[in-house]
């Protein structure tokens, strides 16, 4: 889904440094289209298409809005 032909090199690129991360990151949001819930920061829609159906179990929407407040 993200670029990697097997479990191993997914993680040898975790290994390699925070560019892997994001990278892999940044193309799980674009295949899932999770991109327009970003963009209008919908951090519900965006919780539920990264983290699954139980995303408000651990409040992932709110943590995700914490931080883009602290950081923006």
């Amino acid at each position: 889904m993200v670029g990697f032909d097997t479990l191993q090199a997914f993680v040898n690129a975790m290994y390699s440094g925070e560019r892997a991360h994001l990278m892999a990151f940044v193309k799980f949001v674009q295949v899932n289209g999770l991109s327009p819930a970003l963009r209008r920061q919908d951090w519900a829609g965006f919780a539920k298409g990264y983290n699954g159906p139980a995303y408000a179990e651990n409040n992932y929407d709110g943590k995700t809005a914490d931080a883009y407040r602290r950081f923006a």
